[in-house]
């Protein structure tokens, strides 16, 4: 019928819906499973063959044994660094891009506009010149005029996969071509007689004993030193002849030091004085005495004449030490005391007065104090 309205958008939703079963989708059905695992191989294989260079780990989408979780985890392999592929070329195009807008721009906009576009450049640029320069454009700068830990802070370039595939690949081209760091000896070095010979050691125990090895080095050396003056040292047992590469070193030296005597005055404004030798007698020059003497051959005054114990006493009675001066009152003591036992002591000595032998005693005590320098009072 032609006046007949047709049916509505809602009901032809409904019917659709009703065809397409969508509670199929809520059941688990293993054929469905199934057919889109196939289909995402077939999609991950062709992805695969027209990836610019390989991008993750997996060549293939692998399905035998695996649930759908574990297919899902290979996915997302492939999609990130797929992922970040697309975003590198995209940086890298951008750039080329924007030149193409402003180039096209500036081929469609008048004159005004470019004279506008260029100061504002220049006055971009001059600002930037006017601006404060950051502290690694300053020249020397301490620690107070540059922000805490600003070297700590400055990040490293974050490593890419591209980077690590260059690094891999100048790996692979040196190890092709044979390239290393190792420093390969092309020649073994020939042992000289100026170079430190190798010591003989053996860890095996001598069948010889001790006589028989000294005997044997005996021998040894006495046949080595027969083309040699022998001198009294060569006799001793054990001992060694003179060794020719040691000769030809004191003969070298001797030589190098006598052009460097040479050579030196030729250098007025840095000469250097020939080293003084060694085990050589300093000698002094004295203006009393016009020779020459040998240091090593003069005595002190202390060894010619010794040491006299009144020496102290020539030095004043302030500069003495404590025990030096309890020292030498006692000593005066003794001495007062020994001439009063030996006044007493004496024929008559007890004739005398009281007075009498008390002055004798001082007397006797100043004398030993006279000795030393120094008074002492009773």
């Amino acid at each position: 019928m032609a006046g007949a309205p047709g049916p509505s958008s809602a009901a032809i939703d409904d019917e659709a819906l009703r065809e397409l079963r969508p509670l199929q989708f809520l059941v688990p059905d293993e054929k469905r499973a199934a057919w889109c695992g196939r289909a995402a191989a077939s999609l991950f294989g062709w992805g695969k063959q027209l990836e610019p260079r390989p991008l993750g780990p997996l060549e293939a989408l692998a399905l035998g044994g695996f649930d759908e979780e574990q297919v899902w985890q290979q996915l997302e392999l492939r999609n990130k660094p797929l992922l970040r592929y697309v975003q590198t070329s995209s940086r890298r195009l951008r750039p080329a891009l924007e030149k193409e807008d402003s180039e096209d721009a500036a081929s469609t906009g008048t004159g005004d506009d470019e004279e506008g576009e260029e100061q504002k450049k220049l006055s971009e640029l001059e600002h930037a010149q006017l601006a404060e320069k950051p502290w690694q454009l300053r020249g020397e700068v301490s620690g107070q005029q540059r922000p805490a830990n600003s070297l700590l802070e400055t990040a490293a370039m974050a490593p890419s996969e591209e980077s690590t595939r260059s690094i891999e690949e100048v790996i692979r081209a040196r190890c092709k071509d044979g390239l290393w760091d190792d420093v390969v000896r092309r020649a073994a070095l020939k042992p000289t007689d100026f170079r430190p010979k190798p010591a003989d050691l053996s860890l095996e125990k001598s069948d010889k004993g001790l006589g028989d090895e000294y005997a044997a080095a005996f021998e040894t050396n006495a046949r080595s030193s027969e083309e040699m003056p022998r001198t009294p040292l060569s006799s001793v047992l054990g001992s060694k002849g003179a060794d020719a590469v040691a000769k030809a070193h004191e003969e070298a030296r001797a030589l190098l030091a006598k052009l460097d005597s040479r050579l030196d005055p030729l250098f007025s404004f840095h000469y250097a004085p020939p080293p003084a030798k060694r085990e050589a007698p300093a000698v002094s020059l004295e203006e009393k005495v016009p020779t020459a003497l040998a240091a090593s051959s003069t005595l002190a005054p202390e060894e010619v004449y010794g040491r006299k114990r009144s020496d102290k006493a020539l030095a004043d009675r302030a500069e003495l030490s404590q025990g030096e001066r309890k020292a030498l009152r006692s000593k005066k003591k003794r001495a007062f005391f020994s001439s009063m036992q030996a006044a007493s002591q004496a024929p008559g000595g007890l004739a005398g007065s009281k007075r009498q032998r008390v002055a004798d005693a001082r007397k006797a005590a100043q004398g030993a104090g006279a000795a030393d320098g120094a008074s002492f009072k009773l």
